[in-house]
């Protein structure tokens, strides 16, 4: 019987086309722990400013603005195998990190103790490079704040550091980490390559990069979607998601078996 299916987004943010995936579904069920970066809109029923289920979100998703914080799916919708913030002002960057590795282990193991054994952990973006921080650090030319990406850094460097130890103690479970990093960081940096144009300007928003300023029902998105990488301040477009979902069902994740979603959905 296929096992259970446990994706892990690891971000520190509020942060379509067909899927690639085809056949009959290879798992009975996907569960998915994350931000807005992966939300499919669980935030619309809540008393909160953060929504997005209402236009231009949604504009080249089949159903319309659905509460994804995208112009189309996120990266788990392309990856579906067709199936509140922490507030960090009270810890130095060193100590709030190791927090979170205390804590999202913890609830690793009692996922394990509860039955999960596949495990996707996808470790924190570069997010110096969103349109956010362009504009909130003042980047004049766009280049991603480097001691934002560092901070980052710190944390997957930890958090990679906690799979290996789970994947030897937890015999019976594989953890496969996704170096999310390493992977949007090339593309944004080699954006042309991948067929975008525009690496740093959100298609929606407001102020420096379209990066003050939410995508709002007043803003005119961009009408050439898939040659942004970023949709809005904070999140990339439904082109870039296809990429990242691509890479992480078919590419080489790690150099040891299973090596991508597709062979740990199977294995």
């Amino acid at each position: 019987m296929a096992s259970l299916f446990f994706f892990f987004f690891c971000q520190l943010l509020l942060g379509l086309g067909r899927s690639f995936v085809a056949g009959a579904g290879q798992v009975p069920a996907m569960f998915v722990f994350g931000d807005s970066l992966v939300d499919p809109g669980n935030n619309n029923q809540l008393l909160t400013m953060a929504k997005a289920n209402f236009r231009p979100h949604g504009i080249d998703f089949p159903e319309g603005p659905t509460g994804r914080f995208c112009n189309g799916g996120t990266v788990v919708t392309k990856l579906q195998c067709n199936n509140t913030r922490t507030k960090s002002f009270e810890y130095t960057p060193e100590a709030f990190t190791n927090l979170l590795i205390q804590q999202f282990g913890r609830q690793l193991k009692d996922l394990y103790d509860l039955g999960a054994r596949k495990f996707l952990i996808v470790n924190i973006s570069p997010i110096g490079c969103i349109p956010s921080q362009l504009a909130l650090q003042g980047s004049d030319k766009g280049a991603c704040v480097e001691s934002v990406n560092q901070m980052a850094s710190v944390y997957n460097r930890k958090l990679k550091e906690m799979v290996d130890q789970y994947n030897e103690l937890l015999k019976e479970s594989t953890f496969l980490y996704w170096d999310v990093f390493s992977f949007a960081f090339n593309v944004i940096e080699n954006y042309a390559n991948y067929g975008f144009k525009n690496q740093n300007t959100a298609c929606c928003g407001g102020g420096e990069w379209n990066g003050r300023v939410l995508c709002l029902p007043v803003f005119s998105p961009c009408q050439n979607r898939s040659e942004y990488v970023f949709w809005d301040p904070f999140h990339p477009t439904d082109a870039f998601n296809v990429i990242m979902s691509k890479e992480a069902y078919q590419g080489n994740l790690q150099a040891s078996f299973p090596r991508n979603v597709q062979q740990l959905v199977e294995s």
